[in-house]
């Protein structure tokens, strides 16, 4: 008569297969013991929430048992969970808009207007900070500045999918635009100017820099004062965040008109050079949008003018 069941061996099979699940936790362990969170990013999520919050109070690198300020902030990077991580990131680049307004501030730069959209940040410098009239190098002012916007991108720039640098000119006669070819080809120089720029500072990959052409169709003030021509020369940056839901805009223009059109007014500053200040940007026509009656030809009808040079005062 024959046994029924297994024998010796009918659990062996059990403890081979106990053995591969204890070393693969094994395995994970020292995964996750050797992983590590970004602090920069850390740094950026809680000062982002705390503005005011130094990196001692803090708590990141500092020493076991130090003591901080009064109501200072302690947290662990360890503690953090990718997922944590990842919310973390997305709170950091949806703030880029604070960030940039407050670091240029600390600098004293004022008469920048920065505006956070769903999913983007836009931001405009008026141009005499960064040309003078006719000119496609940058002015010493201007590198500076480009310099404090590096440096607020260059922790988060994994988040950032695209930046788009959009150069503008002045007319040199209100009544008469600029010959074509002179204004589009100072515009382009003065967009690879800036491009070229932030790419030598090694913040962000290359292939994340476009640089756009506008020429002179997009004044922001009228064309027959200095001043007014030193506001339209000016440069404009669009970053649009990594995984941002582009669905409703067709092209870079969208962009262009929402924030002209004041949606983000509750988002949008004009920086005063003075640590934590801003201003709201007046509604009379200048700051982002064009003024009444500069808007660019349709359909990108040409228009004839005599030879003049651009941006002359």
């Amino acid at each position: 008569m024959k046994k029924r069941g297994g024998g010796e061996d009918c659990g062996s099979w059990m403890d081979t297969y106990g053995d591969m699940v204890t070393l693969l936790l094994c395995f994970f362990v020292m995964l996750y013991s050797m992983s590590t969170i970004d602090q920069d990013k850390l740094k950026i999520f809680i000062q982002s929430i705390y503005p005011t919050a130094s990196e001692e109070s803090i708590g990141i690198n500092q020493p076991d048992g130090e003591d901080g300020v009064s109501g200072e902030i302690k947290m662990d990077p360890e503690d953090i969970t990718p997922e944590e991580l990842e919310e973390i990131e997305a709170l950091a680049i949806e703030q880029l808009y604070e960030q940039l307004v407050e670091a240029l501030n600390e600098k004293g730069v004022e008469g920048v207007t920065v505006s956070g959209g769903n999913g983007y940040t836009y931001v405009a410098f008026q141009d005499k900070t960064f040309f003078d009239g006719n000119s496609s190098l940058l002015t010493e002012q201007g590198r500076e500045v480009l310099a404090v916007f590096c440096d607020v991108i260059n922790p988060m720039s994994d988040q950032i999918s695209l930046i788009n640098i959009m150069a503008h000119t002045a007319q040199e006669k209100a009544d008469e635009i600029n010959v074509p070819k002179e204004d589009r080809n100072l515009s382009a120089l003065r967009a690879a100017e800036v491009t070229t720029f932030i790419q030598e500072q090694g913040v962000i990959e290359p292939e994340k820099l476009v640089g756009l052409s506008y020429g002179q169709f997009r004044p922001i003030a009228p064309n027959d004062t200095p001043e007014g021509r030193a506001k339209n020369r000016r440069v404009e940056l669009l970053l649009i965040n990594e995984g941002a839901d582009t669905g409703s805009f067709s092209d870079y223009n969208d962009y262009y008109e929402e924030v002209s059109s004041g949606a983000n007014a509750d988002r949008t500053s004009v920086t005063t050079g003075t640590p934590g200040s801003s201003e709201t940007p007046a509604q009379d026509g200048e700051g982002f949008a064009p003024i009444e009656g500069t808007a660019p030809p349709e359909n990108g009808a040409s228009m004839q003018a005599p030879i003049s040079n651009p941006e002359t005062e």
